[in-house]
């Protein structure tokens, strides 16, 4: 039987919150074993950043790399939303500047470089590992590889896997989901701001991404619609004209579907607690914030990177750094909680259709 390994860190997980936990505790020099799925889970396109992302950024050290890998910038905001009239929100007076629509696979690959140039040992598995606890933490094995660890970082998304199997239940507010669809068009647009608008049976997101791509989602409950349709590009387009403002923007700029729309889960939730004996969550799989948030992939980040402060901490001798960072997470869902029952609270003018009933009785409820 080979040795067991010794870790101060197994970090479960490969995306954006996996990869910032591992980089911040390399950067305090602690030895850190990140377990990345073979096969993961595919990403919807359509990530962005806001301006305020760029300090995330220049604090993991990938800055500059992300400057240069061709990101799309974006300009601001249009929300039609308490109206059918939009409303424009700028970025060009925000003191960071404007935000970006992400190449997420550019994006994940130069945080797993950084991860790795900085020592994190990544390896990859097929079926989670076995993960047990001993007296010095966590001992894990996959394949012929046996690893001890005194510490875990839940990053494995929505499945929450590790978090769960501690016995952890994750409670979700709704069954919405996403109906998402890639379009190409001839060129890159003037005009990069997202659109977000309201529909009777839900909210469509559009933006540009880069190569001429766009993204269109549509946000919805599952029981509203009839998904075999929807996957098609006929059903899809009849649903889409229900859209006119992003209907119009699509058309004008001669996008074209690039292959069959797919849904995904969407739903907004969260871990029951985000930390306990030897481990804590970050990420998605901690909390997944409802897209209308528009700060997902910004929360990744920052988990990431508190989680590792704060184990960085514990492994020091601070025997509260983890409690405070769960705290931490506690007192921001709550802050979002209550941003996101107002701001569906607003759009009264589909106040009897079941998606926004749903979720104003939420808000009523909350109040």
């Amino acid at each position: 039987m080979n040795p067991a390994e010794c870790f101060d860190v197994a970090v479960l997980g490969r995306g954006p919150a996996a990869m910032a936990a591992a980089i911040s505790l390399r950067r305090a020099a602690h030895r850190v074993l990140v377990l990345a799925p073979a096969r993961p889970a595919p990403t919807p396109p359509g990530d962005s950043l806001a301006p305020d992302a760029k300090h995330l950024l220049r604090r993991l050290g990938v800055w500059q790399a992300f400057e240069a890998d061709g990101h799309l910038a974006c300009h601001g905001n249009r929300s039609a939303w308490a109206t059918s009239t939009p409303r424009h929100f700028d970025f060009i007076h925000h003191p960071q500047g404007h935000g970006f629509h992400i190449d997420r696979a550019v994006f994940d690959r130069r945080l797993v470089e950084r991860a790795r140039a900085l020592g994190a040992d990544i390896d990859s598995f097929d079926a989670p590992p076995a993960i047990v606890p001993d007296a010095a933490g966590w001992q894990g094995q996959h394949g012929p590889r046996r690893w001890q660890a005194r510490w875990v970082v839940d990053a494995s998304g929505q499945a929450s896997w590790f978090a769960r199997h501690q016995g952890v239940a994750r409670l979700q507010d709704d069954a919405q989901v996403a109906l998402v669809a890639t379009l190409q068009a001839p060129g890159l647009p003037a005009d990069t701001a997202s659109l977000i608008e309201a529909v009777p049976r839900g909210w469509w997101y559009c933006a540009p991404l880069p190569q001429g791509r766009w993204s269109a989602m549509f946000f919805t409950d599952a029981d509203l619609h009839d998904h075999r349709a929807l996957r098609t590009a006929a059903g899809w387009q009849a649903l889409l004209a229900g859209a006119p403002l992003t209907w119009t923007r699509l058309q004008q700029h001669g996008a074209v579907l690039a292959g069959a729309p797919a849904f995904t889960p969407a739903a907004s939730a969260r871990l029951a607690r985000f930390a306990g004996p030897g481990w804590l969550a970050v990420g998605d799989a901690a909390m997944r914030y409802d897209p209308l948030s528009a700060h997902g992939l910004t929360v990744a980040l920052h988990s990431g990177i508190e989680a590792g402060q704060a184990l960085s901490a514990s492994l020091a001798g601070d025997g509260t750094a983890v409690q405070r960072y769960a705290d931490a997470l506690d007192h921001a869902h709550a802050l979002y909680a209550r941003m996101r029952l107002g701001l569906y609270r607003e759009a009264v003018r589909f106040a009897g259709q079941p998606y926004w009933q749903r979720r104003q009785r939420e808000a009523v409820a909350s109040s």
